[in-house]
């Protein structure tokens, strides 16, 4: 059994920053065969600034 990591990208929650996340992640599962969908996370990160 291989032990996958996560690659975690971190964005902020507005659309157009989830966008270009999902495009980056998109980007990364097709130049690497070592990612795939459930590999990578986007996770949504807020700041004071943000609330």
């Amino acid at each position: 059994m291989t032990d996958k990591k996560k690659f975690i990208i971190g964005s902020r929650g507005s659309k157009l920053s989830l966008a270009y996340s999902n495009h980056v992640k998109n980007l990364l599962i097709k130049s690497n065969s070592q990612f795939d969908d459930n590999s990578i996370e986007i996770k949504i990160i807020k700041t004071s600034g943000d609330i």
